[in-house]
């Protein structure tokens, strides 16, 4: 852990956070501090948001298994591959068996590096995905706040650290 060089106790630590954020004044401020150094505005009262610009991007790199996702875009996986594996049921109909098994693996790819990226979010390796009924747990489960090991936080909210 980082600490600032300062004898101001505002200031606080830094864990690998933005460290900086401007108030309505202009003045530039820690991420730390509760009120403005400047015009003593208050900045927050749970967290500081930062990075959320309000153009949350879903489906980022899906194939990757590196990062962490929000439960809303694990949802939305399930429900894709559920409709993908009904596409793939009418289209194997029509072609010879192997094809279809072929046509899975995307799909299962898919699903498994999803599962994996959530696993992330919550604090533990993608491994966990393979635990029976683990996935509905992952389907509830709030994730860690502020960074972990996997990445930063996907909702893009920067807790303030007291």
């Amino acid at each position: 852990m980082k600490k600032f060089d300062t004898t101001n106790s505002d200031y606080g630590e830094y864990k690998g956070l933005d460290n900086k954020i401007d108030c309505k004044c202009g003045y530039k401020q820690f991420v730390t501090n509760e009120r403005c150094i400047n015009c003593n505005e208050k900045i927050s009262d749970n967290f500081v948001d930062i990075e959320f610009s309000g153009k949350k991007l879903f489906f980022k790199s899906v194939f990757s298994f590196e990062g962490r996702i929000r439960r809303s875009e694990y949802g939305l996986s399930i429900l894709i591959m559920y409709a993908a594996l009904i596409i793939v049921s009418f289209i194997a109909a029509f072609l010879p068996q192997g094809i279809m098994f072929l046509l899975l693996i995307p799909v299962y790819w898919f699903v498994f590096a999803q599962g994996a990226k959530r696993c992330h979010d919550i604090g533990n390796s993608g491994w966990w995905q393979l635990i029976p009924l683990y996935a509905l747990f992952m389907l509830f489960a709030d994730g860690k706040k502020g960074e972990n090991k996997y990445g930063s936080n996907p909702k893009g909210i920067k807790y303030k650290l007291k």
